[in-house]
């Protein structure tokens, strides 16, 4: 049985927390390309993937999306603890480096 999808959006000064849950394809992608888009335009972005259960094409184009968009504005996306399942696609897919990755969901740090 798949686990139902949630997506849990966070802000403070500097930064916003995107806790991700479930399976992350074609259906909720949508989701997290909105939760991205309405985040402050100053704020680094940490996606926390640690639940994630199933990540598809359509989801690893929006994530890799969004980290063209921000760091073109000078913003940062990190992936904070990801599945192993989404570190077997990144990995797989080519896109591993293309990424900055922190082992827990806390803050982007400064720099």
């Amino acid at each position: 049985m798949a686990t139902e999808f949630e997506l849990q959006l966070t802000t403070d000064t500097d930064a916003a927390l995107i806790t991700v849950v479930g399976e992350l394809d074609i259906a909720t992608c949508a989701e997290l390309d909105d939760a991205v888009a309405s985040v402050g335009p100053n704020l680094h972005i940490t996606l926390d993937l640690a639940g994630v259960t199933f990540i598809d094409s359509t989801s690893l184009q929006t994530i890799h999306g969004a980290r063209t968009s921000l760091a073109a504005a000078g913003r940062r996306l990190v992936l904070a603890n990801p599945s192993h399942i989404v570190m077997r696609v990144l990995t797989l897919t080519g896109l591993l480096r293309s990424f900055e990755l922190a082992s827990g969901p806390g803050p982007v740090p400064q720099g």
